[in-house]
């Protein structure tokens, strides 16, 4: 997987890192697999979600993607969360 260089869109770029994130939860649980996964997360999506929630947030446009935000939000900070425990 890599990003298309013809890409700009935060919301894409975002919904690829996501991507990622899932191949690596599915290579499973081993300390190896989840190490990828802390690695991958700290690396690029904590970098990634807070800023593109907040524009969302702070947006008077985005009704329902509010909603999104505000989930993808919590979901990401529970994430960061549990991967700070290992």
């Amino acid at each position: 997987l890599e990003r298309n260089q013809a890409s700009f869109d935060p919301e894409d770029h975002f919904a690829a890192l996501c991507e990622v994130m899932r191949h690596l939860a599915a290579a499973g649980s081993s300390d190896v697999a989840l190490q990828r996964q802390k690695k991958f997360f700290a690396r690029y999506m904590l970098r990634a979600y807070n800023p593109l929630t907040d524009e969302v947030l702070a947006s008077t446009k985005t009704r329902f993607y509010g909603y999104v935000a505000r989930f993808t939000k919590a979901f990401c900070d529970t994430e960061a969360a549990s991967l700070d425990m290992l």
